[in-house]
């Protein structure tokens, strides 16, 4: 499931998906293979998503290293042209 799927879930729920709510676990109980399935899935998903956002968190670093050495050669290329 999606981030945004998750968040939207979630707002509309009030607790995470494939897992019981409380509410739930209070009348009727909690099924323990269940729960477990549920969490698993979510730690899966979660995992999926740190992942994804440490990709782009080194995507993100790199661009700004190369922006950051563009922008000094640029510095020095304006000191050159103020030179003449």
């Amino acid at each position: 499931m999606h981030w945004k799927e998750k968040l939207l879930y979630l707002n509309n729920n009030h607790h995470l998906p494939f897992i019981a709510s409380a509410k739930e676990i209070e009348t009727s109980g909690i099924t323990t293979s269940e729960t477990m399935k549920g969490m698993v899935q979510n730690i899966e998903e979660n995992t999926l998503d740190i992942i994804d956002l440490q990709k782009l968190v080194e995507e993100q670093a790199k661009l700004i290293q190369k922006q950051k050495e563009d922008m000094e050669m640029l510095k020095k290329e304006v000191k050159q042209l103020q030179r003449k």
